[in-house]
């Protein structure tokens, strides 16, 4: 019984040796292919920036032109653009609620949406937990705020204005 284990394994030990030898040989020709593909595909690249040589030289055959009056205008725009005021960063939008649940924050959201009025979540988080405030559009000045303000009143909404940024 013992001579017949012995067999079986030494069997089973000469087919897997012979399919691990096929995988390792597969493995190493598959690598070279690689290298002659790489050899093959540097060739090609050599070719082709001799091509491109040929093509760079009928730039230098170009006439050269002048550009300083193109790169002094140029220059004066970039100076007359430091001058200008830098973007709004302050703006006013009118807080509709605050609340900790976000379900709740995403239903108000949403009928003020179909309300007509563009609205957002904004999610802070404070000492005593998570609020998501519902607050209605982005407004350069204040008075554009109070008068969304005013329209919101009107729906039944208690709001306030907060300055942003």
């Amino acid at each position: 019984m013992v001579i017949v284990l012995l067999i079986v394994l030494c069997i089973l030990f000469f087919f897997l040796g012979r399919w691990y030898e096929s995988r390792i040989s597969s493995y190493r020709s598959g690598s070279l292919m690689q290298k002659e593909d790489r050899k093959r595909d540097a060739a090609r690249a050599v070719g082709e920036a001799e091509d491109l040589g040929e093509t760079l030289a009928f730039f230098d055959r170009l006439p050269k032109e002048d550009f300083s009056e193109v790169k002094s205008k140029i220059e004066r725009a970039d100076s007359e653009n430091e001058n200008l005021p830098k973007k709004q960063q302050t703006y006013y939008s009118v807080q509709v609620s605050a609340s900790k649940e976000r379900p709740s924050s995403l239903k108000t959201k949403e009928k003020l949406m179909r309300e007509g009025f563009a609205s957002y979540i904004v999610e802070e988080k404070g000492k005593s937990g998570t609020y998501y405030k519902v607050r209605v559009g982005k407004f350069s000045t204040r008075e554009e705020a109070l008068e969304t303000e005013k329209k919101l009143r009107k729906e039944g909404y208690r709001t306030w204005v907060m300055k942003i940024g």
